[in-house]
């Protein structure tokens, strides 16, 4: 329980500036580099999760996933 609230604090309190920043900045930049500016708080959030509240993850079939440049359709149905 002290757990998730110490996550949900973490997550509550960093989404704000951060969704604040990326949209001000969002206008200037392309699609592409706003995921990349986007990154590092989808990885310290991740990472929080992981360390904080014990949340594991794991990929089955990546080893099915076409590479990127093949253009081949894909559907995704991650669990979570």
């Amino acid at each position: 329980m002290i757990r998730g609230a110490i996550y949900f604090f973490w997550m509550s309190a960093s989404v704000a500036p951060y969704g604040l920043f990326l949209v001000l900045v969002s206008p200037f930049v392309s699609g592409k580099t706003l995921y990349w500016l986007a990154l590092p708080w989808l990885r310290q959030i991740t990472w929080v999760a992981k360390v904080v509240g014990g949340a594991d993850y794991r990929v089955h079939g990546i080893e099915n996933i076409p590479p990127a440049d093949s253009l081949e359709p894909v559907i995704l149905c991650p669990k979570h």
